[in-house]
């Protein structure tokens, strides 16, 4: 669901394979009666850079129903399009990176880093220098 929800939050600078991958997915799922009225419209004002929180002022909701529904949705899409656009791709991309399989530990991080977007709290860490931060930190 991260992988999707940060392609919408950048559509316009991604590639015109992942606009044409995304764009047909919200398409098939809503003709299909999987994406509602309302998810459609949180994901296209989305695409075009409006904030959760202006997105409810236009559709009558607050921020944080606008925030769930374009979760919702983009689990839905992320399901639908399959591994190329979930979590694990992410993942085998680091363990490939590192040339070796993350530990459980590792993989934990990975997630919470992913669902942290525009937080920061993992600002300063990634999975590259994520085992050195965890010596400095029990050390220190």
């Amino acid at each position: 669901m991260v992988v999707v929800k940060e392609i919408i939050r950048s559509y316009y600078s991604c590639s015109e394979d992942v606009k044409l991958d995304i764009d047909s997915a919200i398409s098939d799922l809503y003709d299909k009666g999987v994406l509602s009225d309302i998810e459609v419209q949180v994901v296209s004002a989305t695409k075009e850079q409006y904030s959760l929180a202006l997105i409810g002022e236009l559709l009558g909701i607050d921020k944080t129903s606008a925030g769930r529904l374009l979760s919702r949705a983009c689990k839905k899409l992320s399901k639908f399009l399959g591994p190329e656009y979930q979590e694990v791709k992410v993942i085998e991309a680091a363990e490939k990176r590192l040339k070796r399989p993350l530990t459980k530990e590792e993989k934990s991080f990975c997630l919470r880093k992913m669902r942290d977007f525009g937080r920061n709290r993992y600002a300063s860490l990634n999975i590259f220098n994520f085992n050195e931060h965890r010596r400095d930190k029990e050390q220190g």
